[in-house]
């Protein structure tokens, strides 16, 4: 009965099968998009550390001060954070065959940030002329909406062709559900805030409705600005529970960005009012926005975050290890961050009745640290 404790059997079956997860299992993809001139290369560039104009994918990892913790406590040798990937698309221009050609990559994409351009600058021109940031965030959102209701339009006439031919339940069903959907589009709401049935999960699944993904507004402001005022004001302004908003200065972000020491980061950060850079407040955003949240395990090898969708089963949890642990299976042992937090040991957690062993029915929840036993 091999027990995978604390990672320490983990990395030998590493080294020894080559082979441990999915890459594109783990790999989140969130495009980076907005007018030009409005600061995505720079955000690229902080976010990625890559140039824009040589590249336009790049990956940011997910800082978690709770593997900051885990580490100190089990010195390892390596320490794995998630990883995210960013994708810079074109500008969105008035042009309607190039903006279309963004629309199309954001299908493909998990999730999307759009930069709102709020710093005023002659020098710097805006391709309608005015800075003017909510109204260029009301274009997007309503562009957003309209090319949802065109494929929901047009997914209700082909379904009443259909029916006029051979009428079907399932057909009628779904017809009756996208008119639904084209009714809530039209009251100016994203499909990621209709409440669908259990039934109608499977159809909404069928379909790649933009306003089904989750978006991130990012507010580029001048670096004297007052963030969370201005953001705020913005949020009220838009009045919209499907966007979540995100108040920085790209250029500001650049010149924190190109600090090696660390100190001095900390006093430029003090000097400016913030308590860290933004854009690792918008990294961890990008991760939550797509339901992820990680559970971790430890010791002297390796600590590692994994991360995993909301919800997820123990025995997917263990396929992103290995297959062969999810085959094997025989329980989890699973301590909470918080207990390991509060007690600093693993005895010391056992000893407080605090060290759980779940089966397959488990569920895994955020920022369980989990040891796998499983029969080869």
């Amino acid at each position: 009965m091999p027990a995978i404790k604390f990672l320490i059997d983990i990395s030998q079956l590493i080294n020894y099968n080559n082979i441990l997860f999915n890459e594109s299992d783990i790999l989140m993809k969130i495009a980076i998009t907005g007018l030009p001139q409005s600061g995505k290369k720079t955000l690229f560039n902080v976010l990625t550390g890559l140039d824009p104009l040589k590249n336009n994918i790049g990956i940011s990892k997910v800082n978690d001060s709770r593997i900051d913790f885990l580490a100190d406590i089990f010195k390892p040798k390596k320490v794995v954070l998630p990883d995210i990937e960013y994708v810079l698309l074109p500008d969105i221009t008035d042009n309607e065959t190039e903006k279309d050609t963004v629309f199309k990559s954001l299908i493909n994409m998990d999730s999307f940030v759009y930069i709102a351009r709020a710093f005023k600058d002659d020098s710097v021109y805006h391709l309608h002329g005015a800075v003017d940031a909510l109204k260029d965030i009301r274009n997007f959102i309503a562009d957003l909406i309209m090319k949802d209701l065109l494929l929901a339009e047009k997914r209700i006439e082909k379904l009443t062709l259909e029916i006029k031919k051979k009428p079907t339940d399932e057909k009628k069903k779904e017809i009756a559900f996208v008119l639904k959907l084209k009714e809530h589009l039209e009251g100016e709401k994203f499909i990621r805030s209709f409440s669908s049935k259990p039934d109608e999960l499977q159809l909404l699944s069928v379909y790649q409705f933009l306003t089904e993904k989750k978006l991130m507004v990012v507010v580029n402001f001048s670096e004297n600005e007052d963030f969370d005022r201005a953001i705020e004001e913005v949020r009220v302004a838009m009045s919209t529970p499907d966007v979540s908003f995100l108040g920085l200065s790209v250029k500001l972000e650049k010149e924190i960005s190109v600090l090696d020491d660390e100190k001095t980061k900390i006093e430029f950060l003090s000097e400016m009012g913030l308590n860290e850079p933004a854009c690792d407040k918008m990294i961890r955003f990008s991760y939550a926005s797509l339901d992820m949240i990680s559970f971790f395990t430890v010791g002297p090898d390796e600590v590692r975050a994994w991360p995993v969708r909301r919800n997820c089963p123990v025995l997917k949890a263990a396929r992103k290890i290995h297959q062969d642990i999810e085959k094997g299976f025989i329980r989890a042992e699973v301590i909470k961050y918080e207990d390991m937090k509060k007690f600093g040991t693993e005895q010391k957690v056992k000893e407080a009745g605090l060290f759980y062993l779940k089966g397959k029915d488990y569920t895994v929840e955020d920022g369980d640290i989990i040891s796998f036993r499983f029969n080869v």
